[in-house]
């Protein structure tokens, strides 16, 4: 009776296995469309959706690219056939027909591309949401736990120099904990590098401080580490600061935003001007992800600025105007910047604060004073675009050579369109603000001074203004410049690393550290800027 009992049980248990296995087999099948018997069914789909929808983009793409250029040639032997007048009657028809075709052509391209990026992104976000469920699901590791997998002096697994890396990682990796302690540990990471390179560190915390954008650290002979959030927001206040994932109803007067933001230690670090007022604080900046920017623009000029649309009064009779809107695709490309500098072992030996901030304050001055260059100076090769380089600025010719007179400046105001003023400034070198100081008229009275009451916020012609050492000097095309600067567009990479060596330095008992960066820029909007030139121009 016994046995039968045993025996029973057994089969009962034995069948209760199988049944579970084949709930969670059913389970994977509904999950895989494709029908894998895998109970990790689902995932590798999400995996494979976003790389054939890549495939599919780059094609498309492509083929946009190629009947766009085709579209292009077409309009010109319409526009020549068209020139020939009676003569290029018929060829301007054909030309005609085959420009009407590829549109369309090009047009159901444009609606294949846009539905594949909609699901690139559908794809993209859904296993973005797998992947953060299946690592919410995963155990954290205890305290005692090696993550390295060597032997320790205590026989317990891993160095006491690779055991506090470790433990450091298991904070980071782990999702369950404090955000604001979980960057404090990627600091401590990225200190160890700067200061010990790495020595002691494991492949994990490498993994930890390597760039998500292979670009940056692709031609480095060494190690590189990206340069923690913190950092990165003191050298350039508020263009990377994200929210933390919080929940607040305060307002940002009762301070909303303060419980939303990382909090910011150290307030004197972040009084590390490079040179005061900059043309980069003053652009438009925007944080890129893959080394370049694509907008989309409206076609405008002068005549026109409705993208060729227009209206136009008619009786019942009359057709409505053929027009047709015109847009364009503006391509912001990001090309590499490098700086360098150097610290004794002395230093480096102090407070990581003290680091932390001749580090901040020696990359931000010289990296802000190469984007204010190039965006003045840039030629667009290698380099952002800069104000004076880009075609379609506009242009004042001055009254006098080498000189900088008032008509000048009431020319160049109204040379840009009343509409394209607003928030316009005035920027200038030096040169050009001491020579209308000494400006007089014919009763030796100063044509511009200083007001009392508004102190700093003198305006000139009604528009604010400020120096820049970038601008040209006087008597040279750029060495004033009226318009908006928030119409200039500069794109930075959102991550920039740091290399480090011990070799470069070595006679001098320095290390030496390399940034890389992606950065590029234009003018987006060419008409809403006007230069002074020389003479006769």
């Amino acid at each position: 009776m016994k046995k039968n009992r045993k025996r029973g049980a057994m089969y009962f248990g034995i069948i209760a296995i199988l049944a579970v296995f084949a709930c969670l087999i059913g389970i994977g099948m509904v999950a895989d469309p494709a029908g894998a018997l895998s109970l990790g069914g689902m995932l590798p789909l999400f995996a494979i959706g976003p790389v054939m929808v890549g495939k599919d983009l780059k094609g498309l793409q492509g083929l946009c690219k190629k009947a766009q250029g085709e579209l292009e040639t077409i309009k010109g032997q319409v526009e020549s056939a068209s020139a020939k007048g009676e003569e290029g009657k018929d060829e301007h028809a054909t030309a005609l027909r085959a420009y009407e075709s590829k549109k369309l052509e090009l047009k159901g391209l444009m609606d294949q591309l846009e539905s594949a990026v909609e699901e690139a992104k559908q794809n993209k976000r859904l296993g973005d949401l797998m992947g953060d469920a299946e690592a919410m699901t995963k155990a954290v590791p205890p305290d005692g736990t090696n993550l390295s997998g060597g032997q320790g002096d205590d026989g317990s697994g891993g160095s006491g120099t690779e055991d506090a890396y470790e433990k450091m990682l298991k904070k980071i990796k782990a999702e369950a904990q404090d955000y604001q302690r979980k960057e404090m540990d990627k600091e401590e990471l990225f200190f160890k590098f700067v200061q010990s390179g790495t020595k002691g560190m494991g492949d994990r915390a490498l993994d930890v401080l390597q760039p998500s954008n292979k670009d940056l650290s692709k031609n480095s002979e060494g190690p590189v580490a990206v340069i923690p959030g913190r950092i990165m927001d003191k050298m350039f206040p508020g263009l990377f600061r994200k929210a933390l994932p919080m929940t607040s109803h305060d307002t940002d007067i009762q301070g909303g935003r303060a419980n939303l933001l990382y909090p910011d230690y150290g307030t004197q670090i972040l009084q590390l001007p490079s040179e005061e007022p900059s043309l980069f604080m003053r652009v438009t900046k925007k944080p890129v992800t893959g080394g370049s920017l694509v907008e989309t623009r409206l076609v405008q000029d002068d005549e026109n600025e409705f993208g060729g649309v227009e209206v136009e009064w008619t009786d019942e009779e009359t057709d409505a105007p053929d027009t047709e809107m015109e847009v364009e695709r503006i391509t912001i490309n990001c090309h590499p910047l490098k700086a360098y500098t150097s610290f004794t072992k002395v230093l480096l030996g102090r407070s990581r604060w003290d680091f932390e901030g001749e580090l901040v304050d020696k990359l931000r001055k010289a990296m802000t004073a190469k984007f204010d260059y190039a965006i003045m100076h840039g030629t667009g090769v290698k380099m952002p675009l800069g104000i004076r380089m880009a075609d379609g600025i506009r242009t004042t010719a001055r009254g006098t050579a080498g000189a900088v007179a008032y008509a000048d400046l009431n020319f160049m105001k109204h040379a840009v369109l009343p509409h394209h003023r607003s928030g316009a400034t005035w920027f200038m070198d030096d040169t050009v603000l001491q020579a209308l100081e000494g400006t007089v008229d014919t009763l030796g009275r100063p044509i511009f001074s200083q007001s009392v009451g508004s102190g700093p916020l003198d305006r000139m012609l009604n528009y604010p203004w400020f120096v820049n050492t970038r601008c040209s000097s006087i008597g040279n095309p750029g060495d004033i410049i009226f318009g908006n600067l928030q119409h200039y567009w500069f794109c930075i990479e959102e991550e920039i690393v740091i290399a480090r060596s011990e070799h470069a330095e070595f006679k001098k008992g320095g290390i030496a550290y390399r940034i890389d960066a992606l950065a590029g820029g234009r003018p987006m909007f060419e008409r809403a800027f006007d230069i002074l030139v020389g003479a006769g121009s």
